[in-house]
């Protein structure tokens, strides 16, 4: 699908750009992006841009209006526990707590959670790493010993 001649110039510039968008998605290249749309290789690549910006602000515009739906959820919730909670329901003060934790999650207002780092077994590597270290650092010392004993670097590492 061409855009030369005067169809091409009534053509809007978001439709072109909604074009390049699925092309460049069905895998064509930018240069040949743009011989099908009729513009030059670097007006596709603008047009891409522009996309993918709009995409990563509408993203975040959606994961932003998901949180602000969740948390007045948890406020329903609240409000209609509250009661129970406050007459000593110990199931209903329970129930409290986990939306408040998840509450706190959502605004990011937890501090975050120190973990070891472990392999898939949970086993700590901690120490492991450490050893590695120690031992890549005595090797590394080894290493600059011999360069400057034997004064060329190139026959220490290969040798």
């Amino acid at each position: 699908m061409r855009f030369n001649g005067p169809a091409g110039r009534t053509e809007t510039a978001a439709r072109r750009r909604a074009l390049a968008w699925e092309l460049r998605l069905r895998g064509m290249s930018v240069r040949t992006i743009a011989e099908e749309i009729g513009v030059s290789h670097t007006a596709v690549e603008k047009m891409l841009k522009r996309t993918l910006e709009d995409l990563r602000g509408s993203e975040l515009r959606d994961a932003e209006a998901v949180r602000d739906l969740e948390l007045e959820r948890l406020d329903a919730l609240t409000s209609a526990l509250w009661p129970y909670a406050m007459a000593g329901d110990a199931q209903a003060v329970g129930r409290l707590t986990e939306l408040m934790n998840r509450r706190a999650k959502l605004l990011g207002l937890d501090a975050p959670v120190k973990g070891a780092l472990t392999d898939s077994k949970g086993n700590d590597l901690g120490n492991a790493i450490a050893e590695a270290a120690a031992t890549l650092d005595g090797r590394l010392a080894e290493i600059l010993a011999c360069s400057e004993t034997d004064g060329d670097a190139g026959e220490a590492v290969g040798g």
